[in-house]
């Protein structure tokens, strides 16, 4: 179901972050790959931090962001461009050392004539399929989506045409996607862009590409993925790929919307500060 309203959100999240506390908390379920790093940030008040890692920081973060993009002048027609490039699928391993800005500083390269607020968000795939011998790999894809605005369709084509050459995320489908959103629909694809990790997604072959691979022959077609709802003990897995990322680190701007993401952080920032300062105000001295 799409998320359309801030409370659609909030209601999905909340339930996943709960779900995630009472996994770590049972002992005999705990997660090896769980350190003490992230058991801290699940136990303490982690909407006071802006952690990736932790869905009860999304819950604190997202409000924020929707509140200054609902009162933002946002003119002209709107597109979700989705960047998901090869480069940046990373195995499971090593993936908790992706860091944004490169990714980020591309996009801008690529529209640099544009405005927009964008998202990076990571996605897991248990079983990647590899486009050359058809084996299976546990990975994640740090891909982007972002909405741009008084941007035509043409000039975004125009803009992305090499980028969309490149080798994306799934063999034999565009590195680039662009679709227009309809202005009563920006909630929910902001909503969209900003949600948690809560999806694995399975790569498969079309039964005629399967044979072929086993053959040993070039596919024809292109690698195509279904998607279900993470068991709690994956929430937990993608919990420790982004314990080093940070939500205010993941959002990003560019043209117009630059200073408003600015003023996104800033104030997201700024309220963790004063909320950490009236707890220390509180403690026993």
């Amino acid at each position: 179901m799409p998320l359309e309203t801030l409370e659609d959100y909030l209601a999905e999240v909340l339930p996943m972050a709960i779900r995630i506390d009472d996994y770590i908390d049972a002992p005999k379920k705990n997660y090896v790959g769980v350190g003490g790093v992230l058991a801290e940030l699940m136990h303490r008040r982690s909407d006071y931090c802006l952690s990736a890692a932790s869905y009860h920081a999304r819950n604190f973060f997202v409000p924020i962001v929707m509140r200054h993009v609902e009162t933002a002048e946002i003119a002209g027609p709107l597109y979700m461009v989705s960047f998901a490039f090869r480069r940046y699928v990373m195995p499971e391993g090593t993936a908790h050392t992706f860091t944004p800005e490169p990714l980020h500083t591309e996009i801008r390269g690529i529209l640099k004539r544009h405005s927009y607020i964008g998202v990076t968000e990571a996605a897991y795939y248990p079983n990647w399929v590899t486009t050359d011998d058809g084996t299976f790999s546990p990975v994640v894809s740090y891909h982007s989506h972002v909405i741009t605005s008084g941007s035509s369709r043409k000039t975004l084509v125009r803009d992305t045409a090499e980028a969309a050459g490149e080798e994306s995320l799934l063999r034999g489908v565009s590195a680039v996607d662009i679709r227009e959103v309809k202005r009563e629909r920006l909630t929910e694809k902001l909503l969209y862009i900003l949600k948690p990790p809560h999806k694995q997604y399975t790569p498969y072959w079309s039964k005629t590409d399967k044979v072929r691979v086993q053959l040993g022959l070039t596919p024809k077609g292109t690698v195509k993925q279904s998607k279900k709802a993470m068991r709690t003990g994956l929430l937990v897995q993608m919990c420790n790929v982004l314990r080093d990322q940070r939500l205010d680190e993941l959002i990003f701007g560019n043209g117009a919307f630059e200073p408003l993401v600015q003023t996104i952080v800033q104030d997201a920032r700024g309220t963790l500060d004063r909320r950490l300062q009236r707890e220390s105000d509180r403690r026993p001295r």
